[in-house]
């Protein structure tokens, strides 16, 4: 995955935490960390309220952001948990 120097930092804590936590908690769709998991099928983003198998509901009424990445695939789930 190529990852322009300015957004290496971002990527690392958005996949860090996909693999941690099973979700990334981000303010606004135009998220170039957002865009760059998306492009390579690492994860997709969700809106807030959306049904997501493996994502907890509750998750919501930890975050003020309206959406998140979570993983592309039960895959990329299992994974990442390597």
């Amino acid at each position: 995955m190529f990852v322009e120097e300015e957004h290496k930092a971002g990527v690392t804590e958005a996949l860090e935490a996909l693999s941690t936590y099973g979700f990334y908690a981000i303010e606004r769709t135009r998220d170039p960390v957002a865009e760059i998991i998306s492009k390579n099928h690492v994860g997709g983003l969700v809106q807030r309220g959306s049904l997501v198998v493996g994502l907890n509901p509750k998750f919501w009424d930890s975050t003020d952001h309206n959406f998140a990445l979570v993983p592309s695939s039960q895959f990329m789930r299992l994974a990442s948990d390597c």
